[in-house]
This record gives structure tokens, sequence and C-alpha cells, in this order.
């Protein structure tokens, strides 16, 4: 009971005391003030049209544009070889890099041509003979008609019996020879026809043989067809070979070959914005073999270690449209020249160095491009962006579908949805209330 007591004593004076607290404040406190929002700060970017360049990257290795073995063509010994000739030399159109005996085939190319002499000798006697056999046709069918009239005078007499048959005899003897005489030139001319038929084919003939015999010789020469740098040397000086062993190999010097792999990913965009497409669904196989023709820049650039390079190259060909387990498409880009020319301080592009080449599409004027952070996607996936839009209290966030088209590094295109002059939001507040008070910074876009 005594402890009830105490208790009651202790809560009795601090019941009274909050009683009184909440009345005096009750009855005197003013309404609360109105809450007023203040403008969130956000970063932000207007959206303006501009240049577009798509880019992408593949690597490759650095290959001879075009390359040359040069095997004998006859059989002989090495007799002479350019002076310096080594692996690595420089060498010039036109130039005799070495040469096989000659000797056998300078006779053979003199007995060549003493055929063909022989031959059109042939042909102009054949014809010389048969102008003199008309010739002596004339004459012989004139004995004949003499040799036939006689024969006729001579048989009249010996009918009237002043005339003896042996006499008569003796003139169809003249008659009969004047006759074979007639018929065997008749003959020789009526083979001429074919005869100078044998002997002309016999001088194409001769003229074959000499044509070969030209070549030959020719032949044992070693010439270089282009300008160039040799890469091997297969035999030496008295070295003996036959027709088909190979002798030396160069490569072109004023051009290579970069055989690159380059990621569809990557290449989609340069293709497509330089076909004049924007869609990022853009069919890079059906447009490869276009490549060529499409104005894309090619620029090769050194990798790794040294002085940073680079050297002008085009798309020369597409090795092969899509390698579905790669992913990649294989282009060859030509460097024409590969050496830096009058720019001494660019090096020579040296075979088989590994390299990086970007592509470039041509620039294209008019596209809207955003960061690739900027986009968000809804319940339903519809990409939107937020924006800045102005209400008659200032700038307030607001909510705007658009349409994506090609990914560009860190930027996409935006197909629609957006206009020039939009203020589309870098940062975002949190919650992301439509229609709160914003104090848009706005920042100058980055480069495409």
């Amino acid at each position: 009971m005594n402890a009830l007591k105490r208790l009651i004593v202790f809560l009795v004076p601090i019941i009274i005391g909050i009683g009184g607290f909440n009345y005096l404040t009750g009855v005197d406190a003013p309404p609360p003030a109105p809450t007023v929002t203040e403008p969130i700060a956000v970063r932000a970017e207007r959206i303006a049209p501009q240049p577009v360049r798509a880019s992408g990257r593949g690597y490759g290795r650095v290959a001879p544009s075009s390359e040359w073995v040069a095997t004998a063509d006859v059989d002989g010994r090495i007799v002479s070889l350019a002076d310096s000739l080594l692996p690595g030399s420089r060498v010039d159109t036109g130039q005799v890099l070495m040469v096989i005996d000659p000797t056998g085939y300078e006779i053979a190319l003199s007995k060549a041509r003493a055929n063909v002499s022989t031959a059109q000798a042939a042909i102009d006697e054949a014809e010389q003979r048969n102008e003199n056999n008309r010739f002596t046709l004339e004459i012989e069918t004139r004995a004949l008609e003499d040799a036939r009239q006689e024969y006729n005078r001579v048989a009249s007499l010996v009918e009237r019996g002043v005339s003896s048959q042996a006499l008569l005899d003796s003139r169809g003897k003249v008659l009969l020879a004047a006759r074979a005489s007639v018929r065997a030139i008749e003959n020789e001319l009526n083979l001429f026809e074919a005869r100078q038929t044998a002997l002309v084919a016999t001088l194409a003939m001769r003229f074959a043989e000499l044509d070969e015999a030209e070549r030959n010789l020719r032949e044992t020469e070693v010439v270089a067809p282009f300008p160039g740098r040799v890469t091997a040397i297969s035999v030496g000086l008295d070295d003996s070979v036959r027709a088909g062993a190979p002798l030396l190999s160069m490569a072109l010097q004023d051009s290579v070959d970069i055989e690159v792999e380059v990621p569809v990913s990557a290449l989609r965009p340069v293709i497509a914005l330089a076909d004049g497409a924007t869609d990022p669904q853009f069919d890079v196989a059906a447009a490869a073999q276009r490549l060529p023709s499409l104005g894309i820049e090619a620029v090769v650039r050194a990798v790794g270690p040294g002085p940073a390079a680079s050297w002008k190259g085009s798309i020369d060909r597409v090795r092969e449209a899509l390698d579905p387990e790669t992913g990649t498409i294989g282009l060859v880009v030509r460097v024409d020249p590969p050496s830096g020319g009058a720019d001494r301080a660019r090096p020579q592009l040296a075979e088989n160095s590994f390299v990086a080449v970007d592509f470039y599409a041509p620039e294209t004027e008019g596209l809207v491009a955003i960061p690739r952070t900027m986009p968000r996607r809804d319940s339903t996936g519809a990409p939107f962006v937020f924006v800045a839009e102005e209400d008659e209290t200032g700038p307030v966030l607001g909510i705007r579908p658009v349409t994506l088209g090609l990914p560009l590094g860190d930027r996409v295109i935006v197909e629609d949805g957006l206009t020039s002059g939009d203020v589309v939001l870098l940062s975002v507040p949190r919650p992301a209330v439509p229609g709160l008070s914003l104090a848009p910074a706005i920042e100058e876009p980055a480069g495409n």
C-alpha cells in the first residue's frame, strides 16, 4: 500500500505538467506555413542535329599485294647474276636478274632462221616453175597442133598412094609425143595448188620453230616484271637448272595487302551509314559485296611499341562475306604505297607486321545522336528518355518515347521522338516524378 501511494505521488505532478504544456501550446500556436519546392539541378544536353561519322576497327597482318615466283622455262647453266642480288634487294621493272647459258639457244635460232629461208625459197621456186610450165604449155600446144596437121597431111597422101605407110607411122609417133608433153605439163599445173599449200604449211611450221627458238633465247634472261623486293633466291652462279625449276621470288614494292578480320558489330554502323541507312538491324552480309564502292575510308595504324604511324588505305575486296563461327567479315585492305614517301618520319609498312585498321564511313549530316546511357525502357521494353519540358513555372521533368537507331560507340542515333532544341537529361532526380521542377545545366554534346 505504501508503494502505491508513493507511485501516485510521483506521477500526478508529471501528468499535470504535460497537460498544462499541451494547453498552452495548442491555444497560441500559429498555422503551419505552406511548403515551397526548390528546382532540382540536373545535367542536360540540348539536341542539335550534327554531322555523324561511324567508325569500326579490325586487325590483320601485312602481306605483299602481288608475289612472283620465277621458274626456269629452259634448261641450262646459270652464267650471270645481277649485282648484289640478295634476299631483300630492291629491283626495277625490266631489270635482268639472272641469265641461263644462251649458246645452245642462239645456235637453234640460227638453224630456225635458215629453215625459214629454205622453206621460203621452195615456195618461190615452185611459183617460178609454175610460171615456166604455163609458158611451155603454150609452146607445146602449138607443137601439138602442128604435129596433128602434119599427120593429117601425110595420111591424105597415103590415101592417094603418093606417100608411104612408114612416113605416116613416123608422123603418128610425133603426134603422140606432142600429146604426152602437153598432158604432162597440164598435170604439173594441176598439182601446183596442192604442192603450194604443202609448201606454205611447211613455211608456217618453220616460222613456228623460229618463234620457239626466239622465245627460248629470250627465256634465258630472267627479268623483273615489276618494281619489287627479292624475297628468296633458289639457285647460284654456275648451277644447272631444268625447265620448271624455281629460281627466285619477289614481292611487289608499290603496294601491300592486309587481310583484316572485322567484327560485324563494329562494321555494321560503318556500312549502314555509308549505304544511307540507320536501322540497327541492318543486314551487313547483304551489303558486304558493295563495300569497295561505298566510299569507306581505311586507315592503317601500327600496333605495339614504337612510334605511332598511320597509312591511308582502301578496301580492295571482300575475302569472305561472313564467318558464322567468329562473327567477323574478312576484308582485304590495300595500301599504296606502303612507305612514308616524302614523309621520312613515317616508317615502311613491313611485311608480316600486325596492324590495326580503322574504317570510317563518309560523314552523314543532320542526325540526332545521344549518349547511350540516356535511353531507358518501360515495362513493355519501349525506349524513352527524360527531358526538361517548359510549363508556366519553368523547366519540369517529362518523359519522351523515342525510336532508336544505330549505336555509334558511346552514343546512339535517335530516329524519331527528339527534335532540334529538345533538352535531354544526362542525370535524373530520384524519384523521377513527371512535373518535378528542374534547373538544367546544359552541357555541350561530345563530337561524333
